[in-house]
């Protein structure tokens, strides 16, 4: 209705919008309007707001337990406002070492990029430790419906502007998580250990991402639970990879 009352008693009530009757065109007006603000609000970043991913080369290999340490050591060492993602779909075991309970998940951010803002961000996340938050993979081991790679791209760009540190926990070898995540990453720490059969996998990891033209700059190869006299030496596994050991 076009009542004056009405309108004025919807505005006091805090509405930002009133629309009635015809609503063409005043309502995709209003849309279109409404819709601009959030894509310059999401689209914002901020300066020094940096992403970093952790992918291992096999399963068990440590990833998930180095993101959760590295998050919680560069939000005490910095006291910048920091964010660990699990965006491992087959484990999500960021939960787990953090103690965090939130229902929701990355899929929850990527099924509503088009209402992703700062007071529906807050719902969606959870408080690891002060100044650290938690957006957690699916509680359902089962994913039906898969991010698809531009929203994945969407969140990361939106969690940028957010926070100064991003760290994501990615999983274990070329999964989509990783492929739709690659473009948004400023660094990704490869996580292997010197088996044999996580250095095959590690081997054909850095030759995808090569492939993908991810830049060798951005990559960092992380050996994990090196025994003190290995049977590979150090420069043969640099020279086996083509990679130095960050």
């Amino acid at each position: 209705t076009s009542n004056p009352e009405e309108i004025l008693g919807a505005i006091r009530a805090g509405a930002r919008e009133y629309i009635y009757p015809p609503c063409v065109p005043t309502l995709p007006q209003a849309l279109e309007r409404l819709s601009a603000e959030r894509q310059k609000k999401a689209e914002t970043v901020k300066p020094g707001g940096r992403t970093i991913g952790f992918v291992s080369a096999k399963g068990g290999l440590g990833a998930t337990t180095l993101a959760c340490h590295a998050a919680t050591e560069i939000q005490r060492r910095t006291g910048h406002d920091t964010l660990l993602i699990d965006m491992d779909m087959s484990a999500g075991l960021v939960r787990s070492f953090i103690k965090t309970s939130s229902r929701y998940s990355i899929l929850d951010a990527c099924s509503n990029v088009h209402r992703l803002d700062k007071s529906f961000w807050r719902a969606l996340v959870t408080n690891g430790h002060v100044g650290l938050e938690v957006l957690g993979a699916p509680i359902d081991s089962e994913v039906k419906d898969p991010p698809s790679p531009a929203q994945l791209r969407h969140v990361l760009r939106f969690a940028r502007s957010q926070y100064e540190w991003i760290l994501a926990d990615l999983g274990r070898g070329r999964s989509m998580m990783l492929s739709g995540a690659l473009d948004e990453l400023d660094e990704l720490l490869v996580v292997t250990t010197m088996e044999v059969p996580a250095l095959l996998q590690v081997k054909q990891l850095l030759q995808y991402l090569r492939e993908r033209r991810f830049g060798p700059q951005r990559i960092k190869l992380v050996l994990n639970r090196v025994v003190r006299r290995p049977e590979l030496s150090i420069p043969d596994l640099e020279k086996l990879l083509g990679m130095n050991v960050f």
